[in-house]
């Protein structure tokens, strides 16, 4: 017996799916700002910190664009 493989679609998408997939991406999007928010905390308390090698591993982290807020990455250069 040979069986035929391929993509399945569905005409009638569930609405339980779209409403968990929405969510999910919400939650992504909260937990991402979250992060950001914590880490920019983290990145401006290490730059003042006293230990040289604190202050030193804030100023690694500042060069990276994952860690700048959102305002500096739109102010024109």
């Amino acid at each position: 017996m040979m069986k035929s493989q391929g993509v399945v679609t569905a005409s009638d998408p569930d609405p339980h799916v779209q409403e968990n997939v929405e969510q999910t991406l919400r939650m992504i999007l909260e937990y991402s700002t979250a992060f950001s928010e914590k880490t920019q905390t983290l990145v401006h308390g290490l730059q003042s910190h006293h230990d040289l090698d604190c202050r030193f591993l804030g100023t690694m982290l500042s060069f990276s664009d994952f860690y700048k807020s959102k305002k500096d990455l739109t102010k024109p250069q």
